[in-house]
């Protein structure tokens, strides 16, 4: 192989593993975003469940005392 061949060969190769390593990059961002959805639902269902009025939050708090 000549000179030009090689260096295309090897850009090549650099593409096809930065288009990997941003496959898996994805991959990952995706799983701990999905792992802190569970973990955000969890807080959630522990505490009573996702309340998003403030006033209904305040008054469910002030029954419990």
């Amino acid at each position: 192989m000549t000179g030009p061949q090689l260096r295309a060969l090897a850009a090549g190769h650099a593409r096809a593993e930065a288009a990997a390593a941003a496959r898996l990059m994805a991959a990952v961002r995706t799983a701990v975003w999905a792992d802190a959805q569970v973990f955000a639902a969890a807080i959630e269902n522990a505490v009573g469940g996702r309340d998003d009025d403030p006033a209904d939050w305040l008054m469910g708090w002030e029954d419990a005392q």
